[in-house]
Formats: structure tokens, C-alpha cells, sequence
């Protein structure tokens, strides 16, 4: 349906509308033409008049109907003709409730259009665009606090880290402490959520701490991968893994990237895998999996360094073995910390050897088991390093145990000894040759 609208804002317009014949006595004709008068659409703006069907319409009305209203069919769905008594029922609709609630509509309408901030939906947009700040400061308290612990290699939960009853500790762990403590240090954004939120929405139980863990992980994870994608010489990268018991005596297994940047090389720990079985086998379909799941494919894989245990080495079943079923290029290289570790094993079948490594693992319990003794042995360096010029100073006041399966560990025990062996000959003038941790 075409409209038109006629006001005095358009005084350009000569559009004639037509007449329409009415009966009256008064006249010499017996009739009186009547039509629609140009006006009324200054006094009522809320008309229009339809060319089509010569007749007016309540614009609001039309565009904007009020369904809990009964309204009239006239100005609405059909044209309004009754030119005689058309400025009466004008203004008789102008003051219903109906029309004045299109009217509210339109106006709403037209607003909106010509100011779009304005808009119920641009309002709403605002509002959220709020809350979602105001909702990722709080989680970026909660997020830094959890980097802090992780960083530091501090353990997150206390004696009681549920909330449930609070009386039950003080301590409610490193992490809800240190939440307490932005708090302190004038965070009013974690501090009003944590007043305010609902119990269900604080974000600082342990359910909630290992999602934003997982969180952490997956990032973690993607910039590492991103990282060996980007490499110059190709995304070719080597893996180190081993197994180890936790505190819960689950079998964890440690999986580590190794690739080169610009010539340097990088390790990065990426993952802990749990192990219900060690079998070679078993390893090698986790390997495959985390790998996989980060987004890092096997077949660029050059190396895979492990220990020398059956499991790994295992010729057939091993996890070397059954990791290069699916990489052929990734080359097997033992731990090189085991082989020295092998090879002094080895040697200690010489007698003088085998007596200076049974010497150093019990000067190692000497020690280690006894607070006298090692605050003896701090006394008697610091002692010493008084009567010494800066360079030759005993750097180490402790004498570390004797490790039993790993090399770096064990030389650096020998070193000690030798230092400390050194200082005394050197006090001394007299060599001696060390039999047992009583010559020490």
C-alpha cells in the first residue's frame, strides 16, 4: 500500500485530493462536495493518506499496532472517507490509549534511527561489553595468582580449600592466601566480587582452579607448538620423556620438546602423562597421543632420548621401538646422564674404586642424618674461608648425598669431595689417601 504523507513542512505539493458528494437540503443542488482537507495534516501529524484508496490512516497505528486494545477497523486496516466529521473523530483518536502507545513506538523508533546509541539493543551491547571486563579483571586476579604458584613451584591447596566450614582451619592454602593478599594490596575489583558473588560463582574452588589450570596448559602448550612450527630449518624437533612416581604413587610421565632456535637449543616441558602401566607399549601410545593432541606431528620427529631400562630400550617391545613404528626417522639415543651412570657402575668393579664410592655414599648419610654434625662441618668451612683469600674460599658449606642412579648428581658429590680433600692437604701439606668417611 502506498502512502503519502501531507504537512505543512511540504508546501510544494498540489496534489488535489478528491471530492466526494454528501446530501444537503441547504443546497439549491441538493448536495455538497466534500474532500480531504491539506490542514489536518498539520494539526493531527499523525495521518497519512493513501492515494490508492482515497483515504486516511493513523501512521502509528498501522506501523506500530497495540494488541491489547480492541481498535476500530477505520484509520487502522481500512481507509478512513467520513470527510464531514473527519476533524471530530481526529481528535477522538488521538487521545485513545491504543494510539497513544503506537505513538510511544514510533517516537521510539524514530529515535533510534536517528541516534543509534541510543538503541535498547546498543544499550544491552554496552552493558555486556561491562560485565565481560569487568569479568576477566576478576579472572586475571585468579588467573596471575595461579601463575605466581606455578612459577614459584608452590603447592595451592591448604589443610582445607572447600570453604565448607569455615572455623574448621586458618590456612586455607597458598592460593586463597594469596587471593587475600591482592585483596590487601588494594585490588577492589577481586575484592567485590569475592563480598558480592554467589557461592557458586567465585571462581576459587578446586573444581574451578583445575579448569583454569587445564587453561594454562592448553596455552602453554599452543605457544610451544606455534613456536617449533615457526623454526627456520623446518618444525623438526626431538622428545625426552622418563617416569616417575608422584606423592600419590601414580606412575607420571614427563615429556619434553627439544628443538633449536637460531642456533640454540630449547627444552620445554610439555606435558604430564599418568601411566597405569610402564610397559614400553603403554608409553609409546602416550607419547603418540600427547603429541597428537598438542598439534605436533610424529613423522617430523628426529630423536627420542630415554633411559636405558627394558621398557624403553626394549629391542622389540620397547617404547623406542614402538615410537619409531610410527616416526622411522626419530633416532633412539640413551640418556646420557645413564651412561656415565652405567660406566662408573662398571668401574666400581675395581676395588680402590668400588671403596671411594661406598666411602662417599656413607659420608653422604654421615651427614645428611645427623643437624650436629652438618653444623660441625659449616663451623669448621667457615673457619677456613676466614683464613683464606677470596678465590680459594670453600664455595659450599653442605656435603650433598650420594645419588644413586644419576650421573650429574654423583659428580657433583665427587667434586665436593675433591674440594674438600683438596683444602685439607692443602692445610695439612700431606696428601692423604681417603678410605671411609672417617678419614674425611
Amino acid at each position: 500500500m502506498k502512502y503519502r504523507l501531507y504537512c505543512q513542512r511540504e508546501p510544494h505539493i498540489s496534489f488535489k485530493f478528491p471530492s466526494k458528494t454528501y446530501t444537503d437540503k441547504r443546497r439549491k443542488s441538493g448536495n455538497f462536495k466534500r474532500s480531504c482537507v491539506r490542514e489536518w495534516f498539520s494539526v493531527f501529524n499523525f495521518i497519512s493518506y493513501s492515494v490508492s484508496q482515497d483515504g486516511l490512516y493513523c501512521l502509528p497505528c498501522r506501523l506500530f499496532p497495540d494488541s491489547s486494545h480492541r481498535r476500530p477497523i477505520k484509520l487502522i486496516r481500512e481507509p478512513y472517507r467520513d470527510w464531514k466529521h473527519a476533524k471530530e473523530d481526529m481528535k477522538m483518536h488521538a487521545t485513545t490509549d491504543y494510539h497513544q502507545s503506537s505513538m510511544a513506538k514510533l517516537e521510539a523508533f524514530r529515535t533510534a534511527h536517528l541516534e543509534p546509541s541510543s538503541r535498547i539493543d546498543a544499550t544491552l551491547t554496552s552493558g555486556n561489553q561491562e560485565i565481560i571486563q569487568r569479568n576477566r579483571q576478576i579472572l586475571m586476579s585468579i588467573i596471575k595468582s595461579l601463575v605466581f604458584c606455578g612459577r614459584q613451584g608452590i603447592a595451592l591447596r591448604g589443610h582445607r580449600d572447600d570453604d565448607t566450614d569455615k572455623g574448621s582451619s586458618t590456612n586455607k592454602g597458598n592460593f586463597k592466601e594469596l587471593l587475600n593478599f591482592r585483596v590487601d594490596a588494594g585490588d577492589s575489583i577481586l575484592e567485590k566480587h569475592l563480598n558480592s558473588c554467589k557461592k557458586n560463582a567465585t571462581y576459587t574452588s578446586k573444581t574451578s582452579q583445575n579448569h583454569l589450570l587445564l587453561c594454562l596448559k592448553n596455552y602453554i602448550q599452543n605457544k610451544i607448538v606455534s613456536e617449533v612450527r615457526a623454526l627456520d630449518i623446518g618444525p623438526y624437533y626431538g622428545i625426552q620423556c622418563d617416569e616417575v612416581t608422584d606423592s600419590s604413587n601414580w606412575e607420571q610421565l614427563g615429556l619434553v620438546i627439544r628443538y633449536t632456535v637460531h642456533g640454540h637449543p630449547k627444552e620445554r616441558l610439555l606435558e604430564f602423562k599418568e601411566c597405569e602401566t610402564i610397559t614400553g607399549v603403554e608409553i609409546a601410545s602416550k607419547l603418540i597421543e600427547s603429541l597428537s593432541n598438542a598439534g605436533l606431528d610424529t613423522q617430523l620427529c628426529r630423536s627420542q632420548t630415554m633411559d636405558g631400562t627394558g621398557n624403553m630400550s626394549g629391542k622389540y617391545n620397547g617404547c623406542a621401538a614402538k615410537f619409531r613404528e610410527h616416526s622411522p626417522k626419530a633416532v633412539y639415543y640413551y640418556c646420557s646422564s645413564h651412561d656415565w651412570n652405567l660406566v662408573l657402575c662398571k668401574s666400581s668393579k675395581v676395588k680402590e674404586i668400588h671403596i671411594m664410592l661406598d666411602a662417599l655414599k656413607q659420608l653422604g648419610i654421615f651427614f645428611r642424618y645427623s643437624p650436629k654434625r652438618c653444623r660441625r662441618l659449616e663451623k669448621c668451612i667457615t673457619d677456613v674461608n676466614n683464613t683464606r683469600e677470596e678465590d680459594s674460599k670453600i664455595k659450599s658449606a653442605k656435603f650433598k648425598i650420594f645419588c644413586e642412579t644419576r650421573w650429574v648428581e654423583k659428580f657433583t658429590t665427587i667434586q665436593l669431595l675433591i674440594v674438600y680433600q683438596q683444602s685439607v692437604q692443602k692445610e695439612d701439606g700431606i696428601p692423604k689417601p681417603l678410605q671411609s668417611h672417617r678419614d674425611f
